[in-house]
């Protein structure tokens, strides 16, 4: 069961009646097993039908954690291209439910899976953080989350606070 509002009331559900001063006794132990958690708790990661919708077609421009700059386009029939300190990949793009994964390498980079999932933190500014094949934290994004690289659409003004210097 839950309530909304500022946060939500989450509960186990009961399958037992209860009648007179037992239902007291009863609703207070239920409460027992309910928790308030924020509404904002949740991860704020973009589903993959948000993800299409914003990259499909398009360019993302953005830098790493290190503040190294990238350049990503995301076509309609799978295929990526970056472009990272002067250097160019072609692979391809796809999804495993939420997560967005990147298959590329040579001829500068091994060939594996680089899979990531993305938050939209502002109207045009994306954090992605890695959760495939290096998972480690990299930056705050907030939440207590981190993120390995912050992008946005290009030919747009960027919506992105001002990058990290290394």
């Amino acid at each position: 069961m839950s309530l909304g509002g500022a946060g939500l009331l989450q509960c186990r559900p009961t399958r037992q009646v209860f009648r007179g001063a037992q239902l007291w006794g009863a609703l207070a132990s239920a409460l027992g097993s309910c928790a308030i958690v924020s509404a904002q708790s949740a991860p704020p990661w973009m589903s993959q039908e948000a993800i299409r919708a914003e990259f499909t077609g398009r360019t993302l421009q953005g830098y790493y954690y290190d503040g190294a700059d990238w350049l990503a386009s995301y076509a309609a029939g799978g295929r990526y291209d970056i472009l990272y300190r002067g250097k160019t990949a072609q692979g391809e793009w796809y999804f495993h439910e939420h997560v967005m994964c990147l298959f590329y390498g040579p001829p500068h980079w091994p060939l594996y899976e680089r899979c990531v999932v993305a938050t939209k933190v502002s109207g045009n500014c994306y954090d992605f953080r890695w959760v495939w094949p290096d998972a480690t934290p990299r930056g705050p994004i907030g939440l207590g989350q981190s993120w390995h690289a912050r992008g946005w659409r290009q030919g747009e003004p960027s919506t992105c606070e001002d990058r990290p210097s290394a």
